[in-house]
Formats: C-alpha cells, structure tokens, sequence
C-alpha cells in the first residue's frame, strides 16, 4: 500500500470515530477503485465526484447502522 491509500483509508476511519456522515477528500483513481470495493461491502452508503474551486473531490457518505459506522473496525495490516 502506498503512503497516500494508508492516510485515506485513516481519513475515512477517523470520520467513523468522529461520527461523521460525510467527508471530502481530493480525487483520485485509486480511491474511486477502493470506493467501489467498499461500497459493494457495504462500508459507504455512497460516494459523489464534485468539483470545488476547479478542484475535483470525492463526496464520501458513510454507512450509519444501528448507533455506529461500519468503518470503526476498519483494522490495517502491512
């Protein structure tokens, strides 16, 4: 994994501990591809590419169920 997937994946992690619904990280290929695997897992409600500023960025929407995010377990190996 490279430095830039391992500090998304902690974004995401830090917004379930957070409680936080939505979060906005910039664009990326790779993270529309991991998006994609966590949305059919049933980790992010959904997921929006907007543009900011002439900026591209990803609107990421987590899954809330029953009190907590499905990410708080979210564990990371090396």
């Amino acid at each position: 994994m490279t430095k830039k997937t391992i500090f998304f994946l902690l974004k995401l992690k830090t917004a379930a501990l957070y409680k936080k619904e939505v979060i906005c990280v910039r664009y990326s290929n790779l993270f529309i591809i991991i998006l994609n695997k966590l949305y059919k897992e049933g980790f992010v409600q959904s997921y929006y590419v907007i543009y900011n500023n002439n900026q591209k960025m990803i609107k990421i929407h987590l899954r809330f169920l029953n009190n907590f995010f499905n990410l708080d377990n979210l564990k990371l190996y090396q």
